[in-house]
């Protein structure tokens, strides 16, 4: 594993989750602070944290730290996503073309 990030290509988690906030028109912050999400912000922060922890480059713990989760609130977060991987598929077309600005 930390061979594949030497190789890997540099990925700017600060830069995905600006680009996913203008994307899905969602406020980070809220994700962080808020007590409860809604169905639809908890999904598209499951597809920002998804996108991010695909990319290999970021430990669990580092991702929850950015979404005010625990590694394992991330871990069951990405196994939920990969087992239902959008509620929609509005969302699910918003998360294709963020990822396609990054080519994950």
């Amino acid at each position: 594993m930390p061979q594949q990030r030497q190789v890997a290509k540099r990925f700017d988690s600060k830069n995905y989750l600006e680009r996913g906030e203008r994307n899905f028109g969602c406020d980070l912050e809220h994700f962080v602070y808020a007590k409860m999400l809604s169905g639809e912000e908890e999904a598209i922060r499951d597809l920002l944290l998804y996108g991010i922890w695909k990319t290999g480059q970021l430990k669990n713990e580092k991702i929850g730290s950015l979404f005010g989760l625990s590694y394992s609130g991330v871990s069951h977060a990405v196994n939920s996503t990969k087992l239902e991987p959008a509620k929609s598929r509005k969302l699910q077309t918003k998360f294709d073309k963020l990822n396609s600005l990054f080519k994950l």
